[in-house]
């Protein structure tokens, strides 16, 4: 019985996850906008390269 409320709760958490990201979006920024803001804030900058050759 306490597997299966917890796998429910945990497929509650996994399904309400995506709602709760949506709403607040993201804002990208330019490379350049995104390095001066990083450094007034004194955080880490995450650079995400992708390519189908």
């Amino acid at each position: 019985m306490k597997k299966l409320i917890g796998f429910s709760a945990l497929c509650t958490f996994l399904i309400l996850l995506p709602l709760s990201a949506r709403s607040e979006g993201i804002k990208w920024f330019s490379y350049k906008d995104g390095l001066k803001r990083a450094k007034a804030e004194n955080k880490k900058v995450f650079l995400n390269f992708h390519a189908e050759w």
